[in-house]
């Protein structure tokens, strides 16, 4: 230890930065835990460690890595991408969960911390309830085995591996005419309750945006999701008017409905922020740490020459996450930019620096267009994430996931080795019901080649607290970054191969509690190991 900190206080700045660029961790990261296993891919990837520095003082104060939304959208509508597999049998409810859990490990792997899951498609639930009927793409039969929640299965699952979970909600649409219609006949759905309340728009019906006994059932959707299921967001989806403004027939409510006398599209941006508003209200009556975002159309409005046009929020389907911020009813919005070129690069640049400093945004990434006929490139991708890291938003959100999974076996190693390690999440909604206690790291545990690192917590048991493993480089006066190595983990131990680890050096490992909202305690103090093979002759 003396020499390690006499040889790194006489090194060169200049070298110290290279040092720290170069010295590759050779990575084969196992975390055995509640939480699930990172599991190791066949090759022997490498992950460079962070760049540190020389400090004047002798002891760094710990510096945490940022934080970065990675999340993907689920789809569930048609079996998109999950559940592909009716559960209206045992051996049915078997796959479904399978191949869930199949998806779910191909996520962590990929370096993907959140997942959008669809859970109301089209005036159907992904789960069992009173208020609306359970989608034909989880049971044909509209049954389900014994005991089976597919969303409590998911959230369980997604939680297993130290994934957030946000409930997505598509608000508006009731889906196309036929299924309309055939929840009608059963006596399902809204429709069959509340007709006058629903409009049509071509072979498709929507819920009237300005009927307040829509923001009402939606409130008790919200309300009872919440109530019963530990998910850590809502995600409004088709929180708009539909496509087509000028060919939506809501005349009758404009004209009943408008005591202020709003021109038509401003009366229209109302309602939409009254949905928000009503449904913001909810969760702090209910559940204040449960995030609520928005997903929105991917430009916010027209900008001058030479940025082309398009389709936006303002003035197509009246959506202004402004306001939303101004008036703090949104924890985050996620701007659908499914663009490239000149249609991403002025419009994104236009959301970081008119929208964000009001508010998180996390841009949502059309990497479906690999695979359709908009004949993009993994470049085109590569370029949009740059920009986004540019511009220092909140991170991104991948639509859809069966293609995002598709684009991560296509990328080539290095892109692949920089994702193996998890990433923070930012921190959305109130802080926790139960305050944090502090955790420290008790025991480090070296058996062959793997490394046990156990800890304590002040608190008992429940509190829907976990904890985040963090280590650094060690050195008098030198100061490095933390690495993330596992996230919510649920247990009190973790255990990693010795592999990962640069040899013949100092290295600190910290532990923090958190909880799936991204909010974290107090870090704990640094706990030593000094990884030498000579040390063990």
């Amino acid at each position: 230890l003396w020499r390690l900190s006499i040889y790194i206080r006489a090194m060169p700045k200049r070298l110290i930065s290279t040092l720290c660029r170069s010295a590759l961790l050779l990575l084969t990261l196992f975390l055995f835990s509640q939480c699930g296993a990172r599991k190791a891919t066949p090759r022997r990837p490498h992950v460079e460690l962070p760049e540190c520095s020389i400090s004047d003082d002798a002891y760094s104060v710990p510096q945490l890595p940022g934080a970065e939304m990675r999340a993907v959208w689920l789809t569930s509508i048609f079996g998109l991408d999950w559940p592909k597999v009716s559960a209206d049998t045992y051996p049915g409810m078997v796959r479904q969960q399978e191949s869930l859990d199949k998806m779910l490990d191909a996520f962590v792997q990929a370096g993907i911390n959140t997942v959008f899951l669809q859970v109301r498609l089209r005036g159907d639930l992904l789960y069992p309830s009173s208020l609306e009927p359970l989608s034909p793409t989880v049971s044909k039969t509209g049954a389900l085995p014994s005991g089976y929640d597919p969303l409590r299965y998911a959230i369980d699952a997604c939680h297993h591996r130290g994934m957030s979970v946000h409930a997505w909600m598509v608000v508006y649409p009731l889906g196309t005419n036929d299924h309309v219609r055939s929840l009608a006949k059963q006596g399902k759905g809204f429709y069959a309750a509340h007709p006058e309340m629903c409009l049509r728009q071509g072979n498709a019906w929507f819920m009237d945006p300005a009927q307040p006994a829509v923001r009402t059932h939606m409130a008790q959707l919200v309300r009872d999701l919440v109530t019963r299921y530990d998910v850590d967001g809502v995600h409004l989806d088709y929180i708009r008017y539909p496509d087509g403004p000028k060919k939506f027939d809501d005349l009758k409510s404009y004209q009943r409905m408008n005591p202020n006398r709003l021109p038509r599209m401003e009366w229209r941006e109302a309602n939409v922020t009254a949905m928000i508003d009503t449904l913001h209200r909810t969760l702090q009556e209910v559940a204040p740490e449960v995030a609520l975002s928005t997903a929105c159309i991917g430009k916010y409005e027209q900008l001058p020459k030479p940025a082309p046009g398009g389709y936006f929020c303002k003035n197509d389907v009246s959506q202004d996450p402004l306001v939303w911020f101004q008036r703090g009813i949104v924890d985050f919005i996620v701007p659908m930019i499914y663009y490239k070129d000149g249609h991403f690069n002025y419009y994104i640049a236009d959301w970081a620096k008119r929208i964000a400093p009001h508010g998180p945004v996390v841009a949502g990434l059309g990497v479906y267009r690999l695979y359709d006929n908009s004949r993009w490139q993994l470049q085109d991708i590569y370029n949009q994430l740059d920009t986004v890291a540019h511009y220092g938003l909140s991170g991104v959100s991948y639509y859809r996931a069966e293609q995002f999974l598709q684009m991560y076996d296509q990328l080539p190693a290095e892109r692949q080795d920089q994702l193996l390690l998890p990433t923070r999440r930012p921190a959305f909604g109130a802080e926790p019901r139960i305050p944090f206690g502090m955790a420290q790291i008790e025991e480090i545990v070296d058996q062959d080649d793997l490394l046990t690192i156990s800890w304590g917590y002040d608190l008992q048991e429940p509190t829907g607290h976990t904890f985040n493993l963090y280590y650094r480089l060690y050195g008098s006066h030198l100061d490095c970054p933390l690495v993330l190595l596992g996230q919510n983990l649920s247990g009190r131990s973790a255990t990693i191969s010795r592999d990962f680890l640069p040899e013949e050096v100092l290295i600190e490992f910290f532990i923090e509690p958190t909880v799936f909202s991204g909010h974290t305690g107090q870090l704990s103090a640094g706990a030593l190991y000094y990884n030498s093979d000579e040390l063990k002759k």
